[in-house]
């Protein structure tokens, strides 16, 4: 069931990059699509976050195009399933003749 789950995370994360990557600009970093969106999640977050964490983890993240990010997740969702999955093989009691 936990596979099942996780496969279906990957294939909404994988179209949602496919469809950001068709719709927007596929260099558009990820930065400037949120500050598309009118609301200043971009500065709140930079208000909330470390000298550290923004300049080493944020600011490589937001630079990055808008479609890497759902891409990268769905991957690792892809791999979570995959993994969850091995092991598992259906059980079939079918007699041969």
């Amino acid at each position: 069931m936990i596979a099942r789950t996780f496969a279906v995370l990957a294939a909404v994360f994988l179209v949602a990059a496919v469809a950001l990557a068709a719709l927007l600009s596929p260099e558009m970093p990820l930065g400037e699509a949120l500050q598309m969106t009118g609301s200043d999640i971009v500065g709140r977050w930079r208000e909330l976050s470390s000298v550290w964490s923004w300049q080493w983890l944020s600011v490589p993240v937001l630079s990055r195009p808008v479609w890497l990010l759902p891409a990268a997740i769905g991957l690792v969702c892809a791999g979570f399933a995959a993994s969850f999955n091995l092991g598992r093989t259906s059980q079939s009691h079918r007699k041969r003749s």
